[in-house]
Parts: structure tokens; sequence; C-alpha cells
């Protein structure tokens, strides 16, 4: 039995909220309910956003079809269901003719459905029509992109050159941009607040859920379009022809303080990828066998949701990839990880670089890092162009981005010059170490990328802080009576070993005695909690809670 592939095909992305894929798809089921002894076949195929003139559609599903042909997958007597013959391309006539030739020869038969035409070798070879046909509209094609592109050609030349005299250019840009280049104001608020939501630590599909409660444009967006905001150059109004980059061209909607803080963040995720960020801990928690993270989960006991967590290798692929097979409740996690991640939060709010001065010195040597390579490359357009206009507008960016290159050379040697000459208050650290406590995202995207990490191997845990010290946590058993778990804390360079409960409220009760049994702390928990809490200058509470 024959079969029909259907082949689809428009050139741009905005193309796809249109009509034109749902009046091909039309034509196609309509020949082939008009053809039922003709079967539908698997290898049909669509390619969105991709130019027939440029030629990408041999590289996507036009190319897989002629693949098939080749190897035999689609065989003589098979028909190739297409639109018009444009849709198969818009090459030059003699490529075109090149590349629908053999397709004929292995006995498909081409169809074009607004016209109902057939190309076969029999149709083609028969002394009628459908030669001249084929190659009236494979010209006619060919011509009219041909013709067009140029038109774009010449109106992009006209645009780059007004934006290089310091003229409005008008053009298809952001979301937050009108046609002139202006700001629109809400929409322009909405970016400003994404973009403070990625720099606090949140990935694009998170920032989306947070906020399009309060900005509506955001329902309909997806992660990846907010990734494209982020490193468009528009938002500090420059435009990026081929040629060069020209600046002033948008208003702007950010500082290039903040734009090069954001490139930096951007640059960091891509080369370590941010772990899902359901827990606080997601992230921290190590494998001491495989160096993979633990993967949390959540299991209902009774009144309340037991959370705990496991090495994602032995839960994904089993004790063949990784015998570290401890399960680790969060509560005993978290007691661990608040006692230990102040040291790193302090480091952080101390460091220089974490103060105004620094960053925007970091931001001015990413601009300048960012100028030679727009000075070169003018450099390469320059010597390849012919007209005088053009290399006299050249030259004067050149010498334009030159004088900013000193600009910015002469504004760093300012701020650390000042830089050397200022103390970082004691106000000033408290300030930033509460600011990065108080917000658990920015917290653990802070703590990751300084090293924190809580290492798992079996029933031990270990944390080294920023001076080398590293405390032990042995977990070793959970009391059902007690409702909490027992745990023992030592430190490295010290011989105490510290006696802990830990229920889900936290620290439930403590004794550093050697004398003291695990017998009879367990028996006693509320006495060595009032214990531990006068020895902290606390008044302990009437009862103890349960886990």
């Amino acid at each position: 039995m024959s079969k029909a592939i259907s082949y689809m095909r428009f050139s741009a992305s905005h193309q796809e909220k249109g009509s034109t894929i749902e009046r091909q798809q039309e034509r196609i089921n309509r020949w082939l309910v008009g053809h039922p002894e003709i079967e539908e076949s698997h290898l049909s195929r669509i390619d969105k956003a991709a130019s027939g003139y440029k030629g990408e559609h041999l590289e996507q599903g036009f190319g897989a079809i002629l693949r098939a042909i080749e190897t035999g997958e689609i065989q003589a007597g098979d028909y190739l269901l297409v639109e018009a013959i444009d849709r198969l391309g818009r090459l030059p006539p003699m490529d075109m003719i090149t590349l629908l030739i053999p397709i004929c020869k292995a006995g498909i038969i081409i169809v074009t459905l607004e016209d109902n035409q057939e190309y076969s070798t029999a149709a083609l070879n028969g002394g009628g029509s459908a030669l001249f046909i084929l190659a009236g509209k494979v010209q006619q094609a060919y011509e009219y992109s041909n013709r067009l592109s140029g038109r774009l050609i010449e109106a992009h030349k006209n645009k780059r050159s007004i934006a290089l005299a310091g003229g409005p250019v008008k053009k298809l840009n952001p979301v937050w941009l009108t046609s002139d280049g202006k700001l629109i104001s809400e929409h322009a608020t909405m970016v400003k607040a994404c973009i403070a939501e990625y720099l606090n630590g949140l990935g694009a599909r998170a920032i989306i859920l947070k906020l399009q409660r309060q900005f509506k444009h955001l329902e309909g967006v997806h992660p990846t379009t907010l990734n494209r905001w982020f490193s468009n150059p528009a938002i500090i109004g420059e435009w990026h022809t081929k040629e060069h980059a020209i600046s002033n061209v948008f208003e702007a909607l950010i500082s290039n303080d903040e734009y090069f803080t954001l490139q930096r963040e951007i640059k960091h995720r891509k080369l370590t990828p941010s772990p899902p960020k359901t827990y606080d801990l997601s992230g921290i928690l190590i494998c001491g066998k495989c160096g993979r993270r633990f993967h949390y989960r959540r299991k209902k006991h009774n009144d309340y949701t037991i959370t705990y967590a496991n090495c994602s290798t032995y839960l994904k692929r089993g004790k063949i990839y990784c015998d570290n097979n401890k399960t680790w409740p969060y509560e005993v996690l978290s007691f661990v990880y608040r006692e230990t991640y102040s040291s790193y939060i302090l480091s952080l709010a101390s460091r220089k670089d974490f103060h105004s001065n620094t960053i925007k010195i970091t931001n001015l040597k990413d601009e300048l890092d960012a100028i030679s390579p727009k000075i070169n490359k003018l450099k390469k357009v320059a010597e390849t162009l012919g007209k005088d206009l053009e290399i006299v507008e050249i030259t004067n960016s050149i010498r334009e981005y030159g004088l900013e290159r000193r600009r910015i050379e002469q504004q760093i040697a300012s701020l650390k010059q000042e830089e050397l000459s200022s103390e970082h208050g004691v106000d000033e650290v408290i300030s930033k170490y509460e600011s990065v406590v108080r917000d658990p995202t920015l917290r653990r995207e802070s703590l990751i990328k300084l090293g924190y990490k809580m290492i798992v191997l079996g029933d031990e845990l270990s944390v080294t802080n920023l001076k080398d010290e590293t405390c032990f946590i042995k977990l070793l058993k959970r009391s059902t009576s007690n409702k909490c778990y027992f745990i023992e804390r030592s430190f490295s360079g010290k011989k105490r070993i510290e006696k802990i409960a830990i229920n889900r409220d936290g620290l439930c009760a403590k004794t550093s005695l050697d004398f003291v049994t695990w017998e009879d702390f367990s028996s006693n928990l509320k006495d060595f909690f009032a214990a531990e809490l006068l020895e902290e200058g606390e008044l302990p509470p009437s009862g103890l809670d349960g886990a």
C-alpha cells in the first residue's frame, strides 16, 4: 500500500501564532480523506521557524525525509504532500531543481495541495507542462525571498545608520519597550521584579509562579523567555547588530552595574546548575560515597508528615552504583545545618567583595572586558566595507569605544583608592549578615557558592568550617517513646562527645557529661533539657513537646 508523507514548514517563529499550520494541516487532511486507499506515514514532519531561503530545513525535518528516501524507508509509489513547492524550499532555482529531481527519480510523487498538481518522473518526462510549471514556481519562490531579503538588509542598514547618528529607531522590541525604544512602565516594573528575584536565587520557573498574580503578563510566559530577557543587551539600552553594538538606542531598564551582575549570575548557573528549591538543604547534603546530592522525600505518618533524605544515586540506580543507603531524618539535618552555617554567612558579610565599591569594580571590569571584542569586530567590518560613509561611522564608533575604555579604567582606579581608605564597620557587617540569613533562598545559594556542604556516609555526617574545624555527627536511633532522634556530636581536636536529642522543634536535650549513660539520658530528657537551657541562660519551658 502506498503511503503519504506530509511536510509542513513556516519560516518565522511569530507565524506559529497565526493560521499557517492549521491551514496546511487542513489541506493535508482533505487530500487524505479523498484518497482512503493511501495510508498516512509516521515519517511526516513539520519544521517550525526554519528558513527555506537559507536552507535551515535541510538540517531539520525535511532533511530527515530526504534521508528516509535515500535509505528506502520512503519507497517508490509513496506521496510527498506539501501545501506548495515553496514549502520544500526557496533556494536558488538550480539548487532547488537539483534537490527535487532525485525525489521524483526515486519514484516519489510530489503533490502540491494548493493547486492539486502532481510532480513525478512520468509527469515531468511526459511532454506536458509539468516541468515548466515546476521550474517557474521554483524561480518565483526564490525571487520573492531574494527581493524580500534585499529590502530587509537595506532597511536594517538604514536603521543602523540612524542609530549610530543618535537618532530614534523603530523596530520590533522586547516586551518592556515600545517600537520607539521607550520603556512601558507596567512591563518594565515586571521585568525588573523578575531580575531582582533571579539575583536572589530563584529560577525562571519559580519566578513566574511567584509573580504571575502580581503581573498578569507572566501567566503565558515560558521560562526560556525570561532567560532571553535577562541576556538581552536592550535592558541597558544597547542594540547589538551583526556589525557592532550601538549604545543608547533604547531607554535603559537597569544600570550597567546591575546588568553585569546579572550576566555573571547567568554564567555561574550555566556552569553549576541549581538543584530543585523545595527544601532549605537542597544542594547542600552530599553523599560521601558517590559525591551526588541527596534527594528528599515525604511520608505521611499518623498525624504528621516525616521528611527524610537519601543519596539520589542509591534511590535512582540502586546499591550497585552506590551502597550509601542510610536514611537521614530532616529534623536532624536541619539542626546540624542551623548549628554550622553561621561562620560561612559571617565570612560573606565581612568580605570586601560583598560591599558596594568592589561590586562596582567587578562590574566595571566586566564592562571593560566587553569593549575589546567590540572594537576588534568593528575593525574587521571596516576592512570589508567600500563605502566611505560607513567607514567614517565605524571609525567614530571605534574612537568612542576607546574613550569609554579610558573612562572605565580611570573609574576603576578611583574606586580602588576609595576602597583602600575605607573600613567596613560592625553595623554594616551585621546588617549584611541578617539580610542573608532572613532570606532562605539567598542563604542557601550563598552557602553553596561559598562551598558549604554536609557530607553523609552511612550513619555519620561531617561539616567543616572555614577554619578547617570539623563537626562530626553520628545518627544513633529514633526513640519512639520520647518521639525524638538521638545523635552524638564531636569536634575535631576535642575529646568531648555530646549526647543530643532532637525532635521536630529542634534541640530536645543535650549533655556532654561523660558519666551520663544513654539510658540515663533517654529516661530523663526533661531534666537534661532544663539543665541545658539554664546553662545557656534561658528559662525552661513548662513541658516537653513530642516529635
